[in-house]
């Protein structure tokens, strides 16, 4: 397992939740003495079937206070910090698995915006992309060329959170060449110091775009239009869905636009439209849900073609550069055709 998260992994989740179901524990979390007992046992004795196999890479600072409850944990699972060469944060969120079932092994790979944290699962709404391969018994260099920029982004990070982490990555790497990215799938990488995402996406024409991210940086008249440029697009085809003050996620304190940068965007031509309130996520939501959306959703019109790009990075020059300003973040994104419309109306 590989998994990316920018906010510090959460030891009682990873133990308590996210392990259990990944290893197949059978026995489930308990307070009772004796059975509890039973369930970190079966859990540590798989963790330790798959010791030096399971890999975290994470941006923030460790905090001692987080690990009280499983000291124990990092024994089994390794984890990294970016910056080993230069300063950088790590802000995407990919996690990859290799499955071994009926002597067949599978890649599995999911892009989101999802940390390695309770608050993400139990607190907030989020969006991803997921897909699972079989591998072949051989690796090629022309599968391992048809994951594109996945590939240059994931050498990246590994250099950036040192040489044992390097190796793990290229474990990854090696599985990788042995199974051909699906068709109409385009990884959209961020990397400091790089070509930046907007620029990566313009060779797909965009004519406009929709954006949908609880996170706006500051956007100044220079920065927002060297951005539109490397998009291909002018700030007036841009479509910013964002909510009013009445509606339930605002109280979260998880969606930030400063003044300054709304007034800019105005200013420019950014056109706003404003989430409905009673608007739902999905079939299954309910009015006593009180997550809020973390997802970030950057829908592309391109000719008579629909893109959606689901990704962790927010619509901010240090998630994606603009112009002569390089990125600061290390982000992913994945971007396919889609039919899906609603974002461009209703914004339901």
């Amino acid at each position: 397992m590989w998994a990316t998260s920018f906010e510090q992994p959460d030891a009682n989740f990873l133990v308590e939740h996210f392990l259990p179901s990944v290893v197949g524990t059978r026995f489930s979390p308990s307070n009772v003495a004796d059975e509890r007992a039973l369930f970190i046992g079966d859990l540590a004795t798989r963790l330790e079937a798959l010791r030096d196999r399971l890999t975290v890479i994470a941006s923030a600072s460790r905090s001692d206070e987080e690990d009280l409850a499983y000291p124990w944990l990092w024994r089994f699972v390794g984890r990294f910090m970016v910056g080993a060469q230069s300063r950088a944060v790590q802000h995407a969120k990919i996690w990859a698995f290799h499955w071994r079932v009926d002597h067949k092994e599978y890649i599995e790979l999911h892009v989101s915006s999802t940390n390695l944290t309770s608050s993400a699962f139990k607190s907030q709404i989020q969006a991803g992309w997921q897909v699972r391969l079989e591998l072949g018994s051989r690796a090629s260099q022309r599968a391992r060329q048809t994951w594109g920029g996945l590939i240059k982004f994931l050498e990246a990070l590994g250099a950036s959170a040192g040489d044992v982490a390097t190796s793990r990555v290229q474990r990854l790497l090696d599985l990788l060449g042995r199974a051909e990215c699906p068709d109409g799938i385009t990884f959209i990488a961020s990397i400091p110091g790089e070509k930046n995402a907007a620029r990566a996406l313009r060779r797909f024409n965009p004519t406009e775009l929709q954006v949908l991210t609880p996170t706006i940086g500051n956007w100044n008249h220079q920065t927002l239009r060297a951005w539109g440029k490397d998009l291909g697009i002018s700030p007036e085809r841009i479509h910013l869905n964002w909510i009013s003050e009445e509606h339930q996620w605002a109280q979260s304190q998880g969606w930030t636009l400063s003044t300054a940068t709304l007034r800019e965007l105005e200013r420019m031509g950014v056109r706003l439209r404003i989430l409905p309130v009673d608007a739902r996520v999905a079939d299954e939501h309910r009015d006593a849900d009180h997550r809020w959306s973390h997802a970030k959703l950057y829908l592309l019109r391109c000719g008579r073609k629909r893109r959606l790009m689901v990704t962790a990075a927010t619509w901010s020059i240090a998630a994606g550069g603009a112009g002569k300003v390089a990125a600061q973040n290390v982000e992913l994104g994945v971007l396919f055709d889609i039919d899906w419309a609603e974002l461009e109306s209703s914004g339901e």
